[in-house]
């Protein structure tokens, strides 16, 4: 497949994200799966969507969408066991 192609795929997978307003990362995973099925492609990575949604913006092809770029960048945070480490700083008296 050409890289052409692969942009033409990616592109129209971005406008269908948009198009049915993914809000969740479970949803865009679900929608990730069903579009590379339908396209016979590997599933697309959230950076190499990223890449083409910037690439679509910068050619004036899309306008930015609020929260989209978010979705595709926010990492889930686990800490061991459940319990997260917070430290406090106080003044020595």
């Amino acid at each position: 497949m050409s890289t052409k192609e692969l942009h033409h795929k990616m592109e129209r997978f971005i406008r269908q994200a948009i198009t049915q307003k993914i809000a969740t990362p479970k949803e865009l995973t679900k929608l990730k799966k069903q579009f590379a099925k339908k396209e016979q492609i590997a599933t697309p990575s959230n950076i190499e969507i990223l890449k083409s949604y910037h690439r679509l913006i910068e050619e004036g092809k899309l306008k930015a969408q609020d929260g989209f770029e978010t979705l595709l960048r926010k990492r889930k945070i686990r800490s061991l066991a459940g319990v997260s480490v917070i430290t406090t700083l106080t003044k020595p008296f």
